[in-house]
């Protein structure tokens, strides 16, 4: 019996843009905070693991717009940098998890010291600098659909 990460899932929507997670944690992670602050839903990419990155290319060349939240490693930062010149609209969305090694230690370390939605707006406000959500952000008990 092996529990080791055996390929690439996608979670599709009815959108054009992909975000592409490393681990499941880490999506899982991203989800709370889509959930919460109503952001737009995308399709998902969840590699397992940086080794199924090559057989994920064709995936993430489908879509015109793709974001990448991987880990901030050797590995990670060779495969975001690998996507984005694979993919020029390709964008890696790891800045705001800079000083965490991914998106799930990130969100471990700051969600549960916000005492309220607002506090945790205020803070993926400044760390998501012009996001394409920042109008959602800026009012988080409104959800958009």
């Amino acid at each position: 019996m092996s529990n080791s990460p055996k390929g690439i899932t996608l979670i599709e929507e009815e959108s054009q843009a992909l975000r592409v997670f490393e681990g499941c944690f880490d999506f899982l992670s991203f989800k709370v905070l889509e959930t919460q602050f109503g952001l737009q839903p995308s399709s998902c990419l969840i590699l397992n693991s940086v080794a199924f990155l090559r057989e994920s290319l064709p995936v993430i060349r489908q879509y015109p717009s793709v974001t990448l939240y991987l880990d901030h490693d050797a590995a990670g930062r060779r495969a975001t940098e690998q996507v984005i010149q694979e993919h020029p609209a390709a964008r890696d969305g790891s800045g705001f998890y800079k000083d965490a090694k991914d998106l799930n230690e990130w969100f471990v370390s700051v969600y549960p010291k916000l005492s309220d939605a607002q506090q945790l707006a205020r803070e993926l406000q400044r760390k998501f600098p012009g996001d394409d959500n920042s109008n959602q952000l800026r009012n988080p008990c409104r959800r958009i659909r």
